[in-house]
């Protein structure tokens, strides 16, 4: 009898942004990256993000998720308003706040890599909201390069089975720079990319699926 392996399964959580939230269909950024994966490779595609999701609720989420579809690829993508940053009133306050959300980012990210059959863990990184002001913006931007890896950062820098060449988070970890396609330059949506404050149309979940590097989940197989 021959029997023929399951196809390697990418596993996306987070909020209403990775759940498709804002495009035709909800067919967002993660599903065309499930698309082009299952085209690309052959791999079955799963997503269980939950609008309105926190890094909290995320987390309380992740081991059940992981028992159930058993992925060798998981991506996590969460949002920074969701945390509440428009809702801080000072740049001490909004620096507490993205150093909890990228620390529970982390620690998700850890406890997925340490999941028996995965391969890769990919964090989405941080992108706009119309409704940052601008010490609320330079935070967006002070988070999104700690988890770039383009500037001094309290995690440390160890390899993992995880590491690319183009990780962030510590060096272990690759990150999507949605933000670098996203951004207007002042944490707003660029010009005709937005179906509200929070939100990406069609064509701002295009640009976010732009900046995923497919090629990194070569090798799950």
């Amino acid at each position: 009898m021959v029997v023929h392996a399951s196809p390697p399964v990418v596993l996306v959580v987070g909020s209403s942004v990775a759940e498709g939230v804002g495009a035709r269909n909800d067919y967002g950024w993660a599903s065309m990256m499930g698309d082009a994966l299952s085209e690309k490779y052959g791999y079955v595609y799963v997503n269980e993000a939950v609008s309105g999701f926190t890094t909290v609720a995320t987390a309380a989420l992740l081991p059940s998720v992981l028992r159930q579809h058993r992925p060798s690829a998981v991506v996590i993508a969460l949002s920074l308003a969701n945390e509440g940053l428009p809702l801080t009133t000072s740049a001490r306050q909004a620096a507490s706040l993205a150093a909890g959300y990228e620390q529970r980012l982390l620690g998700m990210a850890a406890t997925a890599a340490a999941f028996d059959g995965v391969k890769l863990v990919m964090l989405g990184g941080v992108y706009p909201s119309n409704d940052y002001n601008t010490f609320q913006y330079a935070e967006l931007l002070a988070s999104n390069a700690r988890l770039q890896g383009d500037t001094a950062s309290p995690w440390p820098c160890v390899p993992s089975a995880t590491a690319t060449a183009t990780c962030g988070a510590a060096c272990t970890y690759p990150v999507i720079d949605f933000l670098a396609v996203t951004d207007d330059g002042s944490g707003a949506w660029k010009a005709g990319t937005s179906v509200d404050s929070g939100h990406p149309n069609d064509a701002g979940h295009k640009a976010m699926f732009s900046a995923v590097d497919l090629g990194l989940f070569s090798g799950l197989a």
